[in-house]
């Protein structure tokens, strides 16, 4: 699957710890991420932001399994 998202030439962007942002409903290390019918997918580890237009691009979503966890970039707007 192809990224399609597109990005102003001059954005920069910029990594937050979930746990510094907060909504709200609390800091974001806090709140699930769950699936369409409501089961555990994993937890916002971190936002990606474009500090230059205030606008939060990605979340990074931490999932748990046997094997240890995995980070999945996902679109905000999503």
């Amino acid at each position: 699957m192809r990224n399609e998202a597109q990005l102003p030439p001059n954005s920069e962007l910029s990594y937050l710890d979930a746990s510094k942002v907060i909504s709200p409903a609390g800091a974001l290390s806090e709140l699930d991420v769950l699936s369409a019918d409501g089961r555990k997918l994993g937890s916002i580890e971190g936002v990606v932001i474009d500090a230059a237009a205030r606008h939060v691009r990605y979340l990074s979503v931490l999932t748990s399994g046997w094997f240890g966890g995995r980070r999945y970039l996902v679109q905000a707007d999503h």
